[in-house]
Order: structure tokens, then sequence, then C-alpha cells
């Protein structure tokens, strides 16, 4: 098991064209609590979906055998939506995702996603979505052949037990594939900001994020639930918007919640329109290409097998 060179590569330079954001596939994924989602994100989550399937797809049983998987702290469904365009699982004939989040906006969305595509829903394949906690999934022991958590381990309230559900969950040999922010991203931008808001003053600590950045922090909670052959690896992609006035606006949007009382009402109200400014000259790692702006979001990838 390794992480192939393409998805070690970082790069903020020679973008390709299929790493932007195109707002005719993000609107696939609709309803307002998903749409936030994907505006916030800057379109990052679907090239960073493929990367993790990437890291799995030689270990999975062959598209002649049943293919079972766990969407886990799915959102707005990205991870599934990938997987069914991914050969290593489209291919499959017996395929069953259960696409699982404990926001019931977001399975609301997805049903509504779900029932617009009735063609996930033939020859043999199931594709389903249900609220679960992902700490105490309602699903039997050994019940899927694969498990992905993509960008949503953090936001658990005991990520250790979540973990220690995903192995029990899998079937023996079965692989689970997590990933989690490692840096880059809105915080250069932000800390920028700050600086500009605040003087003088020590950054924000966002400790629900900073937590995951040390290397081996995703890699021994999968080894401490019981996984084996388990590595870590770094990805990336291109987060994208129209303008540094919507970056700004989905950025601050983040921001607020992650601060929360550590800012007063009057610098956050500041913080749109400074952070706007930053991107408009480049700062916080900005790249412009031509009239839309970006960032490189980091994060780590785990692969453990059950």
């Amino acid at each position: 098991m390794s992480v192939n060179a393409e998805t070690q590569q970082s790069s903020s330079q020679g973008l390709a064209a299929a790493d932007k954001r195109d707002d005719g596939e993000h609107a696939l994924w609709g309803g307002d609590m998903a749409e936030s989602y994907i505006k916030r994100s800057g379109g990052c989550n679907p090239p960073l979906a493929d990367k993790l399937i990437d890291l799995v797809r030689t270990l999975l049983p062959p598209p002649d055998k049943p293919l079972s998987i766990l969407d886990n702290g799915c959102g707005p469904a990205i991870m599934t939506s990938q997987c069914l365009k991914h050969p290593a699982i489209a291919n499959h004939h017996n395929l069953h995702i259960s696409a699982v989040d404990i926001g019931k906006d977001f399975v609301a969305s997805n049903r509504s996603l779900i029932a617009s595509h009735p063609e996930w829903n033939q020859d043999g394949k199931v594709i389903d979505t249900a609220v679960e906690d992902a700490c105490n999934l309602s699903f039997g022991d050994k019940t899927f052949d694969a498990s992905f958590t993509a960008l949503a381990i953090f936001a658990f309230p005991n990520p250790a037990k979540a973990a220690r559900e995903l192995y029990r969950t899998l079937k023996p040999g079965g692989v689970t594939a997590a990933s989690m922010f490692k840096g880059g991203g809105w915080q250069p931008v932000f800390y920028e900001t700050e600086s500009i808001i605040r003087p003088g003053k020590e950054h924000t600590a966002v400790p629900l994020l900073d937590q995951w950045k040390p290397k081996g922090k995703l890699e021994q909670m999968l080894k401490e639930s019981g996984f084996v052959d388990v590595i870590e690896g770094e990805a990336s992609a291109m987060a994208w918007w129209d303008s540094a006035e919507e970056a700004a606006a989905n950025l601050t949007d983040t921001v607020k919640m992650l601060v929360g009382d550590a800012w007063s009402a009057t610098e956050k109200g500041r913080m749109a329109e400074e952070m706007a400014n930053v991107i408009r000259r480049g700062g916080g790692g900005v790249v412009h290409d031509g009239d839309q702006v970006g960032f490189e979001v980091l994060v780590w990838m785990a692969v453990g097998r059950r």
C-alpha cells in the first residue's frame, strides 16, 4: 500500500483546468446546506475525494464481486458522487454505498440528489443516505468492504471512538481511507487579515483544526483503533472563487464560526472587507488566474486495513 506520486505532489502553479471549480458540476449537489458547503470550500472537495479513492482502488474487491462502501460524515455526498464517477468503483455491478451524516439538512439534500438520479439505483447498484452518529453507527459488525471519511473526522465529538466504529463495521481485510486538513488554505489569508484588524495580537488559535496538523496524528489514531498496514501521505487541491469578494464572503462565514467569542462583533464586522483586500493583492498565498482567485488546500490522507 503506497501513496502515489500524483497524490503527494503539491503545487500552486501550472494548475490543471480539471482542478478548477465548475459551477455546473457543483450544482449537482443542490440544497441550501449543500450549496453553502460547496461555496465555502471553493470546490476543492471533489479532486481531493478522487485522490482518496485512488489510494484504495487496488485494495477493493474486483468488479465481478460485490462492493459495499460507507461514506462517513458525508456532508453533501461529494464522496459518493465521485465514487459513482470513478471506474474503480462505478464498474461494480453489485455496488452499495451508504452516505451518512449527523446533519439532517445534509441528508435531506442527499435524498433529493439521489431521487434526481434514478440511474444510481439501477443495474444492481444501491445508493442510500441516512442520519447517523459517526461515534455510534447503527450498522452491524463487518458490514462494509471500504469506508471513506473525507475532511470530517475533526468535527466528530470523539474522533478515536469514530475510528473504532470504522474498524468494527469493516469486513476483515476491508480498507478505510480518511483525510484531514494539514495547512494552507484559508488560514494564511485569515492570519494576514487578522494582523490588519488586530495589530500586535497573537494569531487566534483554531484548536478544532490545529490539533490535526502534526504529521502522524491521523495515522496513529487509525493504528490505535486496530488498523494495520496504515500509511499517511500528503495531498492538495485548489479552492477557487470567481472574485475576491466572493472568496472573502464565504471564508468569513467559516472563520467567524471557528473563532467564536475570541473576536468582538466589531472585529468580525471588518473581516470580509479586509480579507477581500488581502485576497485582491495576492496575500496569504492567494493565486490569481484570470478572474478567479484561489489557494492551495493541503491535507493529510491515511489508509488502513482491518
